[in-house]
Formats: C-alpha cells, sequence, structure tokens
C-alpha cells in the first residue's frame, strides 16, 4: 500500500531481542527490516535453519485469538497447495507472546522468510507485464476463495468480518472516513453519500453466496515471485470474512488510473474464470468495492500517524472523492 524507510526505536529493538531467546533466534543477526502495520524483523535461527521474519504486530488490531487462527488460516491454504510462509512455534510450543514496547503491549509471531520480488515491482519502469500479472493474480485469488468453501472452521476459530458494518456502517473496521480531519465540508458530504450508496448496495447482497474468508489486501506487492517462479501471499493481518468481489476489487485498486487499468481488470477476471466461475454480477460489484476502498483508506492512513505517511492524505482524498463523484 504504501512503503517506509524502516526506522528502529530501542522499545522496538529490545522487544525484538527479547522475542529471539523465546524462538532461539540469533539476537546478533536481527535487523528491521519494515514498519507499518507490523514491525517486521529479519533473524537467523541457531543452527543454520536460515532466515525468519520475527513480526512484532500493530497493537489492538487483531487478537491472540484472531493470530492464532490466521495460523489455521495458513495451514489450510498451505495443505492445499499454496505457497505460504508457514508459522513457528516458540521453545514453548506457542506461536505467539506479548512483549512490551514502551507504554505497549504487542503480540509476537515468528514465520518463515521468503526470498522474493513483489510481483508488481516492476510495473513502476516497465508496465507490459501488468496483464498477465494480474491474470496469475486473479488465478491466486480464486484459488484462495475454493479453500475458503471447502475448509472446515475449527470451532474457535476467530477473524473480522468486512461485511455491510465492517465497510461503510456506523464504526467501519478501519475508521469513520467521513469524519477525517481536514476534510472540507463539501468533501465530508461527498464521502458521507459515497457511503449511503454503498451500504445500500451491500445490504441487498448475502453472505451466503461469493463470500468466505478472503486475503483482504491481495494485492501485487503482497505476493512475492521466488527465483523459481514460485507465488507467494504475505500479509495476512487483515484476512476475514468477506465477498470475493471485494478481495478482486482490492487486488486491482493499485491499478485504477493506470494506462493499463482495463487490460489489468480483464486479465484479473479471466485469471479467476480459469480456475472458479465469476458471474457477470461478481464482475460489476468490483466497482463498488473499488469505491469502498477509497473510502477505507482516507481512515486508514489517518488512523496510523505514526507512519509519517500524512503527506499522502490530500492524494487519498482526492482520489476517493473523484471515485465518489463517478458514483453518485
Amino acid at each position: 500500500m504504501f512503503e517506509r524507510k524502516p526506522t528502529p526505536t530501542p522499545e522496538l529493538a529490545a522487544a525484538a531481542r527479547a522475542a529471539a531467546v523465546e524462538w532461539d533466534l540469533d539476537a546478533g543477526s536481527i535487523e528491521l527490516v519494515a514498519i507499518q502495520e507490523n514491525a517486521v524483523f529479519r533473524a537467523e535461527r541457531a543452527g543454520a535453519q536460515g532466515p525468519v521474519a520475527l513480526r512484532l504486530h500493530r497493537p489492538g488490531y487483531n487478537s491472540r485469538a484472531e493470530l492464532e487462527s490466521e495460523v489455521a488460516w495458513v495451514s489450510a491454504l498451505r495443505e492445499a497447495g499454496l505457497d505460504l510462509p508457514g508459522a513457528l512455534p516458540n521453545r514453548h510450543g506457542e506461536f505467539y507472546r506479548a512483549f512490551p514496547v514502551g507504554s505497549e503491549q504487542r503480540e509476537v509471531g515468528v514465520i518463515e522468510w521468503i526470498d522474493g520480488s513483489p510481483l508488481g515491482e516492476s510495473l513502476a519502469h516497465d508496465s507490459s507485464r501488468a496483464a498477465e500479472h494480474h491474470r496469475r493474480l486473479g488465478a491466486l485469488a480464486a484459488r484462495v476463495h475454493d479453500v475458503s468453501e471447502r475448509w472446515p472452521r475449527p470451532p474457535d476459530f476467530s477473524r473480522r468480518s468486512w461485511d455491510v458494518a465492517g465497510l461503510v456502517g456506523q464504526d467501519p473496521l478501519w475508521g469513520r472516513f467521513w469524519e477525517v480531519d481536514g476534510l472540507t465540508p463539501a468533501q465530508a458530504d461527498l464521502l458521507l453519500r459515497a457511503r449511503a450508496s454503498t451500504h445500500d448496495v451491500l445490504a441487498g447482497l448475502a453472505t451466503t453466496d461469493d463470500y468466505g474468508l478472503i486475503h483482504a489486501d491481495l494485492h501485487l506487492h503482497n505476493v512475492l515471485v521466488t527465483d523459481d517462479d514460485r507465488l507467494v501471499m504475505i500479509d495476512f493481518d487483515d484476512a476475514g470474512y468477506g465477498w470475493y468481489a471485494h478481495e478482486l476489487a482490492v487486488a486491482l485498486h493499485p491499478s485504477v488510473g493506470e494506462p493499463y487499468e482495463v487490460a489489468a481488470r480483464q486479465a484479473l477476471v479471466q485469471g479467476y474464470r480459469e480456475v472458479r466461475p465469476l458471474s457477470d454480477d461478481q464482475v460489476t460489484l468490483i466497482d463498488t468495492f473499488l469505491l469502498i476502498r477509497h473510502l477505507m483508506l482516507v481512515a486508514w492512513l489517518d488512523a496510523r500517524p505514526e507512519l509519517g505517511l500524512q503527506a499522502e492524505m490530500p492524494g487519498l482524498v482526492e482520489a476517493a472523492t473523484q471515485a465518489a463523484e463517478r458514483r453518485l
């Protein structure tokens, strides 16, 4: 979504070193490689077993139950043949343990390290493969949804729902985008009207068909390409229940406004349909979820001032208002 150069803090570093003891990692090898939703460190395992990703999760976003459910969901996808990094237990057999980071408590987990490049990394310089990348992404989303429909959930499985309330209700999961500081009265009114319009559409959709467990953030930068051309999905922080058309809209969203947008959309749908059916009605719904994605991102960034990305806000608001104007 956005990138920021990692800036380690003494508190984060101390928590990472404490977690390294629990997972038998080489504390001297710890390196902060990313900080956004989570702080992600690269570290080496003892005994030359290869590197891992040590993740200090954003406080207050996923509960311990939700994180452990993520492990179960990822395991089911791996068993179905999809490529994802597996979770690694600590010396006590736990997948997560909380550590203090300053005045906060952060859940910490460790997963396998994947060497690869984001699928969409090259598009900024060469868009000739945009259609190919989106076709592969569509097929990958379809495989995820196939597993979603077959997999029996554990009794204690718990993940968020990207349903009407979670997306455009009174208190959406990513925040009240129509109340973000800095909006003009006209912009706030427009976003409210867009919310009402999309709410009406979603209220008419069932959560029994074309709805299930989705990645919910499956865009080109959350899929890594390995040297042997495997696609590996990462970042299941937002995974939960949602409409499959929402998944496809999130995948397409970074291409909105690009010269290859139309080709990317066609290829995304084509790739999906190569694996499982997708009705024309669901394809039409992608536009509704694209607008919702624009709205959501305004609230997402507003809730994360610590990322230092507030300079991006005017562009997000402009994109959201333009999308709303096109719909209304």
